[in-house]
């Protein structure tokens, strides 16, 4: 562990502490192989904070699978960062030539207890990126039901973001519909993926300008109904009718 070890010990964890961390530190590769064996550990599962951390490590792996680029990373638990500037996950990009790592290109993670070190508060390192996500953004995506259909979101978006289209959507599990349709008032179209078009393996596109009252009354029926002008398409064309809809809209727009 090196300087780790050291910086560890400083802190005044016991050596049999230090040393316990340093078989777990020695895990690295696929995130599948190591997750599975700290499923397994049985001090871990003995350890509240230790469970939720393991957890935490699932729930990334189906994001990463949902996004399409779990075969991109690698797991590494012998990479450390200053403890005091990092109090979680850490990141390091590294650029590969003929399949040699060259060296790393960029690095960071959360830094949530930076700012508050000079201030008299925590402050979290997240900003708001709506204004910014507003001025650029084509297609948004919700996904309502159930988890809040957070992973498919996911899938979706980088469905588009593969064919050049610039798309986001909600980061939180769980947001109401209306939540949700407030969000994308700003982007030209809106894919939707909810029970009905999950149980149907399609998704539901529509003009942000055709969604009714915040979503609201599209489901009540009356004006919110009428408004609804949306189109069921199957994934596989999702890319097409999206890029239809976006031609339609700013066509529309002129």
């Amino acid at each position: 562990m090196g300087g780790g070890q050291g910086e560890m010990l400083q802190k005044g964890l016991a050596k049999e502490a230090v040393d316990r961390i340093g078989k777990y530190v020695q895990r690295r590769g696929s995130l599948k192989d190591p997750l599975d064996e700290l499923r397994q550990d049985t001090d871990l599962r003995a350890n509240e904070t230790s469970s939720e951390g393991v957890a935490d490590l699932a729930l990334l792996d189906t994001y990463l699978d949902a996004m399409g680029i779990f075969s991109t990373i690698s797991f590494d638990l012998s990479l450390a960062r200053g403890l005091d500037y990092y109090p979680g996950v850490i990141y390091e990009v590294t650029h590969l030539v003929n399949r040699t790592q060259v060296g790393g290109t960029a690095a960071g993670g959360r830094y949530d207890n930076l700012v508050g070190m000079h201030g008299k508060k925590p402050v979290p390192c997240e900003k708001d990126k709506k204004k910014a996500l507003k001025a650029v953004t084509e297609v948004f995506v919700i996904g309502f039901g159930g988890d809040g259909l957070l992973a498919g979101r996911m899938k979706v978006v980088t469905k588009l973001w593969n064919a050049g289209i610039r798309a986001e959507h909600p980061t939180k599990v769980r947001l109401s519909k209306a939540q949700q349709f407030r969000s994308a008032d700003k982007s030209p179209v809106v894919v939707v993926k909810g029970p009905g078009e999950l149980a149907e393996g399609k998704v539901r596109i529509k003009a942000s300008d055709n969604c009714g009252d915040a979503g609201g009354n599209a489901e009540k029926g009356g004006k919110g109904e009428e408004k609804d002008k949306s189109s069921l398409v199957a994934k596989d064309n999702l890319v097409e009718e999206v890029r239809k809809l976006l031609d339609a809209v700013k066509v529309d727009a002129a």
